[in-house]
C-alpha cells in the first residue's frame, strides 16, 4: 500500500521562491531604467512586455562581471518565468529548459540554497520525450541486464491478489497475466501463512511478487538490524524457496516517503541483512530495491540504494492520481501537483523519469505497484474519466518510452483509510480502459513462457519487412491535445491516431532508394516539434532510418562484393540489422552475431541446442558491458573471450585478426580444417594470440568459388590490425559456410 506523501515543506518552499529578491544598492550605473521598465511590465501582466523588458535587463547585466547583486536581480527575472511557466505556455519547451538552467546558475551565486530540487523536478516534468518508435521482434538493440528472473524480451504485467472469505477473488482477471503480487508485514506474518492463497493461483506461466513491508517503517529498520525478526523473515524465505515459479521479493519499499524516517545507512543495513539471508536460503528469489516515484521534499531516493550486489531489480511505486491524497490543489497552487505528479501533472512517463534516470543504467525496473484512483473518498468524487485516461496513457506509453521497464503491477485493491478506490472491477470505465490498453500493448507478456515484441526508437530500426507499425510519443503539459502528422517524401501519409499516434508504413511498395520521412508534432496552436529521418530501402528489402543529415547512409553493396553478399543473404546467414550501410565498419557485437548465425545454420541447431551439444553453459555475468545472447553463447563455446576484466567492448570496430580468431574457433566447432598453409607478407605484425587463426582463415577456401575465407589486402598482406567492413564480414561468412 502506498505511503502518504509529506508536502508541507514543498509548499513552503514554493511560496518562498515566489517572494521577490530585493534589489541591492550596489547596482551598475544605468541599471534603474531597465529595472523600472521590467517591474512596470510585471505589474501589468503583459507577457510580451515582461519578456521584452526582462531580456533588456539581462542584456544590460551581460556587459558586467557576474556578482551577488546582479545574480539576485537576475534571479527575479528567471524565477518569474519559471514560476509562471511563461515559455511552457507558449509551447517553447527548449526556452523553458534554458531558463531553468540559468535560474539554477544565478541562484547559486546569489546564495539561494536547494534551488536544484524544484529546478530538477520541473526539468524532468517539462521534458516532452518527443520521439517516434517502431514495433519490432528483432533482438538488435534489445535491452537486457541479465538480472535474475528477467525476461529476454517482453514485460511482465499483472495485479495484486485479492481474496474474499478465504477464496481467491478475480481468478478470471489474472489468468492471462504474467505476474501477481501480495503483501507481507515483517514480524506480523510470513509467506507460509498465506499458502492457502498462493496455492489457489495457477502459476503455470506466472511469476509471484512478494512485498515485504516494514510496518513501523524506521522503527522496523532498527528491529531488523538487531536481529529481532530473523526467524520471521527466514520462515518466509524458506517457503518462497519451495515454490516452483519465478519469485520476486520487494524489501522495505517506499523508504523515501516514510512517515517514521530512517537513516539511509541504517536502511541499507536492514536491507542487506535480509538480502544476505535470501541469497543463502532462497538463492533463486530475485530481490527488489523499491522506492516511491517522488521522494519527500529534499530527500534523495538514490541515498538508500544498498549496492548492485544486493539488488536484482529496482522497483517503484508509481501513482498518477487526480489529487494529492485528500488535497484538491488546482491551478494557482500548482507547485505541489508538479512536484508530486498529481492533477494535470499526473503523467506516468514524466513521473517515473527520475527512477529511470538514477537506476535504469544498472538494473531492470519493475513498477511494483501503481495506478490511479477512480473515486476520491475525501471529496466524494467520481474520477472515472480521469482515471481511464491515465490508465490508457500508462499502459500504452511507459514500455514504449522506457525499455528499462520489465514489469508492471497494478494496485487493483481498495484499502481502508485510503483516499482512493483503485479496484478496477468496481468501475466499468477503468476496467475497460485497462483491458483495452493491455490488449493493444504488444510488449506485455501474458505468460512468462511467451515472447513479445518491443519498441525501438526509429533511428535504431533496421529490418526486412513489408510493413512497419509506428507509434509516437510527446507530452507537452501546457499544450493540450497533440496530434502527429506523418509525411513521406513531402506528402501527408497519415495522421497518427490514439494516445500513441499510430501509423502503418507500407514498405512493400516503397521503391529502392533513399526517402524522407517526417513526423510533425503539433497542438494546432503554439507547440510544434519535428522529427525528420532518412528512410533507406536497399536492394535486399531492408528498411532503415537515420536522423536526417545532408548525407544518407550508404545504400548499395560494392559491386565486387555483391555476388557473395547476395549468396550469404539467400543462405540466411545475415540478420537484417547487418544487411545495411555496407561500407561501414562492423562492430565486435555484430560480427559475433554473424558467427553465431553461421554456426546455427551450418549445424541446423538453435543456440541452446549447440550449447547442449558441446556441454557448455552460459555465464550471464561474464561481461559487464553487454548481455547480448550471441556474445554470451559465443563466450561459453570458446569462440571469444573479450578484452579482459569483464569487458567485451561490443560497439568498437573489430580488427581483422580479432575476426580471424572468432572464425577459427567457430570452424573448430564445425570440424573444418585447413589443408594448406598460406604465407602472408606482414606476419610479423600479427599478434601472437592470433597467428594460428590468421594462417587458418588465409588458407581455408570456399569450395564453390575457391576464395580464401579471409583474403589479403594486396601484396600478400593481411593487415591484422585493420578494420573490417560489413560487406567484407558478410562475404567471409558465406565462404566459411561453404568451406
Amino acid at each position: 500500500m502506498r505511503k502518504i506523501l509529506k508536502q508541507t515543506a514543498a509548499f513552503l518552499l514554493a511560496l518562498a521562491m515566489l517572494a521577490p529578491v530585493c534589489a541591492g544598492a550596489a547596482q551598475p550605473n544605468g541599471y534603474w531604467p531597465y529595472h523600472k521598465a521590467y517591474t512596470d511590465a510585471v505589474s501589468t501582466g503583459d507577457v510580451d512586455e515582461i519578456l521584452k523588458t526582462g531580456d533588456g535587463l539581462l542584456e544590460f547585466y551581460s556587459q558586467f562581471e557576474m556578482n551577488f547583486d546582479i545574480a539576485a536581480n537576475s534571479f527575479n527575472v528567471y524565477n518569474y518565468r519559471y514560476a509562471n511557466s511563461i515559455f511552457e505556455k507558449r509551447g517553447d519547451y527548449a526556452a523553458a529548459r534554458e531558463n531553468l538552467e540559468k535560474l539554477l546558475y544565478v541562484s547559486e551565486i546569489a546564495g539561494i540554497k536547494d534551488m536544484n530540487i524544484p529546478v530538477d523536478a520541473k526539468m524532468r516534468k517539462i521534458n516532452t520525450h518527443t520521439d517516434v518508435f517502431a514495433l519490432t521482434s528483432s533482438d538488435e538493440h534489445a535491452l537486457y541486464y541479465g538480472a535474475k528472473n528477467e525476461p529476454r524480451d517482453g514485460v511482465y504485467y499483472g495485479r495484486v491478489l485479492n481474496s474474499a472469505n478465504g477464496v481467491l477473488a478475480g481468478k478470471n482477471k489474472i489468468k492471462d497475466e504474467s505476474i501477481v503480487s501480495m503483501y507481507l508485514e515483517v514480524g506480523q506474518s510470513t509467506a507460509r501463512d498465506f499458502s492457502w492463497l498462493i496455492e489457489q493461483v495457477n502459476f503455470d506461466g506466472k511469476a509471484l511478487q512478494v512485498d515485504l513491508n516494514f510496518p513501523d517503517e524506521g522503527n522496523t529498520v532498527k528491529e531488523i538490524i538487531s536481529g529481532q525478526h530473523d526467524a520471521n523473515i527466514r520462515e518466509t524465505l524458506e517457503y518462497l524457496d519451495e515454490l516452483h515459479c519465478p519469485v520476486f521479493l520487494r524489501i522495505g519499499a517506499e523508504m523515501n516517503v516514510w512517515t517514521i524516517k530512517t537513516d539511509s545507512e541504517e536502511y541499507k543495513s536492514s536491507y542487506i541483512r535480509i538480502a544476505n539471508m535470501a541469497r543463502s536460503v532462497s538463492p533463486d528469489v530475485a530481490l527488489i530495491f523499491s522506492v516511491d516515484y517522488a521522494s519527500s521534499y529534499g530527500d534523495d531516493m538514490a541515498l538508500y540504494y544498498p549496492g548492485d550486489e544486493y539488488v536484482d531489480w529496482v522497483g517503484v511505486s508509481l501513482y498518477y492520481n487526480r489529487y494529492q491524497n485528500g488535497y484538491t490543489c488546482e491551478e494557482g497552487q500548482d507547485f505541489g501537483n508538479m512536484f508530486f505528479g498529481a492533477g494535470d501533472w499526473a503523467e506516468p512517463v514524466a513521473s517515473i523519469a527520475e527512477v529511470v534516470e538514477k537506476f535504469g543504467d544498472r538494473k531492470p525496473i519493475m513498477i511494483t505497484e501503481g495506478g490511479v484512483g477512480h473515486y476520491n473518498t475525501a471529496k466524494d468524487l467520481d474520477l472515472s474519466d480521469f482515471a481511464s485516461d491515465r490508465i490508457t496513457q500508462a499502459y500504452r506509453t511507459l514500455t514504449m518510452v522506457y525499455p528499462q521497464i520489465k514489469g508492471i503491477v497494478y494496485f487493483d485493491a481498495d484499502v481502508n483509510g485510503s483516499y482512493y478506490h483503485y479496484d478496477l472491477e468496481e468501475n466499468e470505465k477503468t476496467e475497460a480502459a485497462y483491458s483495452s490498453a493491455v490488449a493493444a500493448n504488444k510488449t506485455l507478456l501474458h505468460s512468462i513462457n511467451d515472447s513479445a515484441m518491443r519498441y525501438v526508437s526509429l533511428g535504431d530500426f533496421c529490418e526486412k519487412t513489408d510493413s512497419i507499425s509506428l507509434s509516437a510519443y510527446c507530452y507537452a503539459h501546457y499544450s493540450g491535445d497533440i496530434h502527429v502528422d506523418y509525411y513521406l517524401d513531402g506528402s501527408l501519409l497519415q495522421r497518427g491516431s490514439e494516445v500513441v499516434h499510430e501509423c502503418t508504413l507500407d514498405t512493400a511498395s516503397l521503391s529502392v532508394g533513399t526517402h524522407t520521412f517526417t513526423a510533425v508534432f503539433s497542438d494546432g496552436a503554439n507547440f510544434n516539434e519535428t522529427k525528420k529521418y532518412h528512410l533507406v530501402k536497399n536492394e535486399f528489402g531492408v528498411v532503415e532510418f537515420a536522423d536526417y543529415v545532408e548525407n544518407a547512409p550508404a545504400l548499395s553493396v560494392s559491386s565486387w562484393a555483391l555476388p557473395e553478399v547476395t549468396a550469404a543473404n539467400n543462405a540466411g546467414l545475415v540478420p537484417d540489422f547487418v544487411l545495411s550501410d555496407f561500407t561501414a565498419n562492423i562492430t565486435r557485437s555484430q560480427f559475433c552475431t554473424l558467427v553465431m548465425t553461421l554456426l546455427s545454420k551450418r549445424l541446423d541447431m538453435t543456440s541452446d541446442e549447440i550449447l547442449d551439444k558441446f556441454g557448455k553453459t552460459v555465464d550471464v555475468n561474464v561481461f559487464t558491458d553487454t548481455k547480448s545472447e550471441d556474445v554470451l553463447v559465443a563466450n561459453a563455446l570458446g569462440i571469444l573471450n573479450g578484452r579482459g576484466n569483464g569487458i567485451f567492448d561490443p560497439d568498437s570496430s573489430i580488427s581483422r585478426e580479432e575476426a580471424a580468431v572468432m572464425l577459427y574457433n567457430a570452424a573448430k566447432l564445425l570440424g573444418i580444417e585447413s589443408t594448406s598453409d598460406n604465407t602472408i607478407a606482414d606476419a610479423d605484425s600479427v599478434s601472437s594470440w592470433a597467428g594460428t587463426a590468421v594462417s587458418f582463415v588465409s588458407s581455408v577456401e570456399d569450395k564453390t568459388t575457391g576464395n580464401a575465407v579471409m583474403g589479403g589486402v594486396g601484396g600478400s598482406r593481411f593487415n591484422p590490425k585493420g578494420t573490417y567492413t560489413k560487406e567484407q564480414a558478410i562475404l567471409t561468412m558465406i565462404r566459411l559456410f561453404r568451406a
